[in-house]
Formats: structure tokens, C-alpha cells, sequence
């Protein structure tokens, strides 16, 4: 089990990485989204995809942090994000990418909490709507 796992994050990271360069972008559009780093640790090389035509990449967020605003064209409930912490990648993604469990939210402004917990560490995502914009 565990090893379908890992070959499913290793593809999954594969795809995000093959999306890369080309696809990073100064999107503009009716969502604004922001990332609030919940870690108790310093995360680097944040890079979150909320659909498949919306990419965004945050350098750093020390613990506690929230990044600057990114407008998006689009956002799903369950967005794919990978980061390092340490030196060690680790990835969220959705299994069923941004269609079927997955569905669009309706236009406003978010807020992608990332939070590596545990040992082995584990990156958890959330997304919610601010109380105040």
C-alpha cells in the first residue's frame, strides 16, 4: 500500500514539475488566494496549483506567515501543493486532480493553510475563506 503511495506522489510530482516554468504565470481573475504557513517550521519552494490552469509559487513562509495576495481564474476545494521543509519535499495532491470530488468554488477570497506535522512528516492542506478581507 505504501509503495502505490509513494508511486503516486512520484507521479504526481513529476507532473507538477514537468508543468513547471511554462505554466507559472501572473494569473488574473475573480479568486483572491493567499497561503498561511501552519507549520511550527520554516517551509521554502511552496508551489500550489488550485486548478488546472492556475499555478502559483511562494519562495518562503516562516512559521505563522501568510503570503502576499495571488488572483486566480479558478479554485477547487482540494488544491495540489508541494513545499520543502529541511530539505525534504513533501507533496499534497489530489488523487482525482480538479475534477469529479473535487469541485470549483464559488469566486471569492481563500486562504491554503499548509501544515507539515509528524514523524515521518506529513504535509496536511486546508483551504477556508478568510473572516475579513
Amino acid at each position: 500500500m505504501h509503495k502505490l503511495r509513494h508511486i503516486a506522489i512520484a507521479s504526481s510530482l513529476a507532473l507538477l514539475s514537468g508543468c513547471g516554468e511554462s505554466t507559472i504565470s501572473e494569473p488574473t481573475g475573480d479568486f483572491s488566494v493567499r497561503v498561511l504557513n501552519g507549520s511550527p517550521v520554516a517551509v521554502t519552494n511552496v508551489r500550489v496549483r488550485v486548478s488546472e490552469q492556475d499555478e502559483f509559487s511562494v519562495a518562503r513562509l516562516e512559521h505563522g506567515d501568510m503570503s502576499e495576495r495571488f488572483n486566480t481564474r479558478a479554485m477547487h476545494t482540494n488544491p495540489a501543493v508541494t513545499l520543502t521543509v529541511e530539505g525534504q519535499t513533501l507533496a499534497a495532491i489530489p488523487v482525482e486532480g480538479f475534477s469529479g470530488f473535487n469541485p470549483p468554488l464559488s469566486r471569492g477570497a481563500y486562504v491554503v493553510t499548509v501544515t507539515v506535522t509528524g514523524s515521518p512528516r506529513r504535509l496536511d492542506v486546508s483551504v477556508s475563506q478568510p473572516v475579513e478581507d
